[in-house]
């Protein structure tokens, strides 16, 4: 088959190279497809799937299978919430991406990097305020609750933001009530009275209504001052409530309430912005420009000449007197309509509509027409303003407004502003775009409708409103870079590096900016701080990014050295979505050196699908400060001590002194493994259960105890047995089988004295008188006695009952012979006695 494919092949660049040559007709072509028709019938499909993968079924092969690009499987589409699966290279970078929804590896997985991703969600309000602290310890006073914080970490000393006459408030959502005992919502807002390096004071008394009492591990935020006005503002971020996600900011928070304290609102329900907006070409306000221009501009576009004229004389205007006695024509009369006019004298003002003057009530409009009447280029007795760009065919003066203005060319770029002419021209003479220049070259705020964005922008750079632009698309790729980051669990240093360096190009000295398009709303704010020199030391920006998928709270500060290279990159935020929440910090040195710190938390469902909820900390070191608590079952206390319900540890560890490794246990003197318990030590030896005795001895011994340690007395193993409610039944040791080199103890008495529960065999040496000789009282039932009169002492021992009998009767008995042996045996009510001569 192969031989026929390599001829088919040759055929065919033999035909191609005839054709362009000129030396084969169709008639040879087709003879030879013929041939070659003949020749593929002769075929077989067999033969054919030995060298080709099938297309119309199942199909296999031995050989390796090389795709340059990749493979997709299924109806694929990416992303967390895609379908099918994908294997490909990427062409610029060579590196290779898989795509799944389940991997299951059957023996091992080996990963360089393991990165976790997962739809999650969080819920919580954020409040960001001149300062906040974790309560650690609450002691109560005569009139103030005193809340400390932690003064360091270990590694930076913290310090007291807050001030006297703050107030601070804690506020929890979050528990639903009566399902937990002992725990519910929390909620206080006091006045802070005091503060010291480490604490604040509350005050008891003054206080919202209903104001909980301050406990261990409170997050307390500063909400409002009494006084002082720079610390009465607020930002808060909720993501739950009717309104919710939301961006609310607060001004003048001086009690206990935020009613009437909004004056920023971004939410799915309402939007609200209260505040002064100055336009970045006139100078003036808003409110001011929007009341002084009440004229109808639609009647005005609709004048041929796209213009109307203001006219400022001393009387008052009629169709007899200057200026309509000019306009002799109903075609002059209708040019001018809708001209304005002001008398000097009356203050008074007019409209011409419709051929005749009518006067102006609208009190605004009167307004500014007397504040335009002031100006020295209304001296002439008029001032003209075009809605629409001046032709040549139009005369202006210095002084005459171009308003909504747009223009591109000669140099300058003007969209919707407002224009002052400062070169005047005739009729007929050309128009020039220099003729023009912005009604205010100062801009301290700027309103701007983009179309597919509004842009609210504060700025004192020369670039105005493009600064600020950049500022708000940096902070919004930012804050989509910060989110990205979050959910993987990655960072990239050199795509820091890029941020930093396009921010530099772009951020003026202060900017700040609020954009609110369909996708986003966002408020960054940015500065540019520069040395003696006027190198850039530091480029700051700060700023909240809220999406439909997530919320970003993100700072960010880029240092630069004496060279203007960049030295270090700090970035830290917060990021939330539906099911996720991550706060982290993270820094980038020149040298490639990236630390990133991060907290999230987020749900996720076993294959049941039982909800799971997790919570992961990633960074260099974690300080857990107070007390420790996980699952009610594993308790770290303050001083370390920790309590544990049930642990397994598989690689060993070392507990008071104990090192668990393995199979065994040991601490020094004692080993505990799967087989034995042995303790060595101070020259005495014990094991406990199997092969415990020394490898000499060649035998299996489950109870090995030698005790040769020097001593007045040596005792290997002690039992006793006294609990049974039947005395004979009390039983130290019970054998089945033989005792190996038995022994009893032996004690000698030279006088008289009491026996004790160890003795067994007395000897008793006297002289110069018969002694008596003690038996225990109430021993255990069977306890044995053998006492034995030594030979050629002289004297014997008189044996006692010791308060019972000796075989019911008597209460003391003399050896009188040498070698007169007594067997006594507790009976549990009285001796048995017998005597017996050795």
């Amino acid at each position: 088959m192969a031989d026929q494919q390599q001829l088919i092949d040759e055929l065919i660049d033999y035909i191609d190279k005839a054709v362009l040559k000129n030396s084969v007709s169709n008639r040879h072509v087709a003879e030879v497809l013929d041939w070659l028709n003949e020749g593929l019938k002769k075929i077989k499909l067999e033969e054919l799937a030995k060298i080709f993968l099938r297309k119309d079924q199942d199909e296999s092969t031995n050989y390796l299978l090389t795709m340059f690009a990749g493979a997709l499987f299924g109806n694929f589409s990416e992303g967390p919430l895609g379908s099918g699966a994908c294997v490909k290279i990427d062409p610029i970078t060579g590196k290779s991406y898989i795509e799944v929804d389940e991997l299951f590896v059957r023996m091992k997985a080996y990963f360089t990097e393991l990165i976790i991703a997962t739809l999650r969600h969080v819920g919580g309000n954020y409040i960001l305020t001149p300062a906040s602290m974790k309560c650690i310890k609450v002691e109560e006073l005569a009139d103030v609750y005193r809340c400390y914080f932690k003064k360091t970490d270990g590694d930076r000393t913290i310090h007291n933001e807050f001030v006297p006459g703050d107030q601070a408030t804690i506020r929890e959502f979050n528990i639903e009530s009566g399902m937990h005992e002992n725990i519910g919502n929390r909620y206080y807002w006091r006045l802070v009275t005091a503060i010291g390096d480490d604490y604040i004071d509350l005050s008891k008394t003054d206080c919202d209504a209903n104001s909980d009492v301050p406990t261990t591990d409170d997050d307390i935020c500063q909400l409002g001052n009494r006084n002082d006005r720079s610390r009465q503002n607020a930002i808060i971020l909720s993501s739950y409530g009717d309104d919710a996600p939301s961006f609310k900011q607060y001004k003048g928070i001086d009690g206990y309430t935020l009613h009437n304290k909004e004056v920023t609102v971004l939410s799915p329900t309402l939007n609200k912005l209260i505040g002064q907006f100055i336009s970045s070409t006139t100078g003036e306000n808003f409110d001011d420009m929007f009341k002084a221009l009440q004229v109808d501009m639609a009647l005005i576009k609709e004048q041929t000449d796209k213009e109307y004229t203001i006219w400022f004389f001393e009387h008052v205007p009629a169709l007899n007197n200057i200026p309509a006695s000019d306009w002799t024509t109903p075609e002059l009369k209708e040019l001018h309509d809708q001209d304005l006019f002001y008398n000097r004298t009356s203050g008074l003002a007019y409209r011409f509509e419709d051929g005749a003057w009518i006067e102006i009530t609208d009190q605004y409009t009167v307004k500014a027409l007397e504040n335009a009447a002031k100006a020295q280029d209304t001296a002439d007795g008029k001032r003209r303003v075009f809605v629409a760009q001046p032709t040549n065919a139009q005369a202006y003066d210095i002084g005459d407004l171009w308003v909504n203005a747009t223009y591109s060319g000669g140099g300058v770029t003007y969209k919707n502003d407002s224009l002052v002419c400062i070169a005047a021209k005739t009729e007929g003479a050309a128009f020039s775009i220099s003729h023009w220049k912005p009604s205010s070259a100062a801009t301290t705020a700027y309103l701007e409708n983009l179309g597919d964005r509004i842009l609210a922008a504060v700025t004192d750079s020369a670039e105005g409103i493009e600064a600020a632009k950049k500022l708000a698309n940096q902070g919004i790729n930012d804050a989509y870079d910060a989110y990205w980051k979050a959910v993987a669990s990655g960072d990239a240093a050199s795509k820091a590096q890029k941020d930093a360096d396009a921010l530099g190009d772009t951020v003026s000295k202060h900017a700040t900016a609020i954009q609110q398009t369909k996708e986003s709303i966002s408020a960054l704010a940015g500065k540019i701080t520069f040395d003696a020199n006027g190198k850039v030391t530091n480029i700051n920006t700060s700023g909240l990014v809220t999406t439909s998928d997530f919320n970003t709270l993100l700072s960010k500060k880029v240092t630069f050295d004496a060279n203007g290279k960049v030295t270090n990159i700090s970035t830290s935020g917060l990021v939330t979505t539906s099911d996720f929440a991550g706060l982290f910090a993270s820094q980038a040195t020149e040298d490639g050196l990236v630390k990133r710190a991060d907290i999230s938390t987020f749900i996720t469902s076993d294959q049941a699908g039982n909800l799971i909820s997790n919570a992961t900390i990633q960074a260099d070191q974690i300080n857990f400060t107070g007390k420790t608590i996980i699952n009610d079952n594993f308790v770290v206390s303050t001083d370390g001590a920790m309590t544990v319900r049930n642990m397994t540890v598989t690689d060993g560890c070392l507990i008071a002194g104990f090192r668990i490794s393995g199979s065994s246990l040991s601490s020094g003197k004692m080993t505990i493994s799967d087989r034995n318990i042995l303790f060595s030590g101070d020259d005495i030896t014990a094991g406990l259960g199997i092969n415990t005795a020394p490898a000499a001895l060649g035998l299996n011994v489950p109870l090995w105890i030698n005790n040769n340690s020097s001593a007045d007395k040596c005792i290997a193993a002690r039992f006793s047995a006294t609990g049974a409610a039947e005395k004979e039944n009390n039983i130290a040791l019970a054998l089945i089988g033989c005792i190996s080199g038995f022994a009893v103890k032996l004690r000698s008495m030279t006088s008289g004295g009491y026996l004790t529960l160890e003795d067994c065999f007395v000897s008793c040496s006297f002289t110069g008188s018969d002694q008596n000789v003690y038996l225990p009282k109430d021993p255990p039932v069977g306890k044995v006695y053998l006492i034995k009169r030594w030979p050629n002492t002289g004297k014997g021992p008189i044996v006692h009952a010791n308060g019972s009998t000796l075989n019911g009767g008597a209460t003391s008995d003399l050896l009188k012979e040498n070698n007169h042996l007594a067997i006594c045996i507790w009976g549990g009510k009285s001796w048995s006695y017998n005597k017996i001569s050795l």
